[in-house]
């Protein structure tokens, strides 16, 4: 099973490729960020096996999504797709709720807006 979610991850774009505060060290693959955003999940969340599992499938299942739409939308502005991206994301986070606690999902909110803080910060270095 661990096999079939790594092998849908190649398409997977939408996790941010730091965890841990660990500095950007390069391109990493779709397979990579997920086991990295997976383990800093399961580090700050105390995840079970179970859950870990769960939020994996669930976070492909999403990230395929987003992937198709900014695909299929690719020469519209980003604005224009953000919030369509939005409704999905929404979707992945309270159906990822269901498998969590209320601490932990209050704590998983936060490590995605810790990434997105981030990822702000990479954009704006770049400018």
């Amino acid at each position: 099973m661990k096999y079939f979610i790594l092998n849908l991850l190649f398409s997977l774009v939408f996790l941010v490729p730091s965890a841990h505060g660990q500095q950007y060290r390069g391109f990493q693959n779709p397979e990579q960020r997920l086991a990295q955003f997976l383990a800093t999940l399961k580090d700050r969340l105390v995840l079970s096996d179970v859950q870990s599992d769960t939020i994996g499938k669930i976070l492909v299942k999403h990230g395929h999504k987003m992937q198709s739409i900014r695909d299929s939308l690719a020469d519209y502005p980003m604005d224009s797709i953000r919030p369509i991206l939005k409704v999905i994301e929404d979707d992945r986070n309270n159906e990822i709720k269901t498998f969590l606690t209320n601490d932990q999902y209050t704590s998983f909110l936060q490590v995605i807006e810790e990434q997105r803080n981030r990822r702000r910060e990479r954009q704006m270095e770049k400018k």
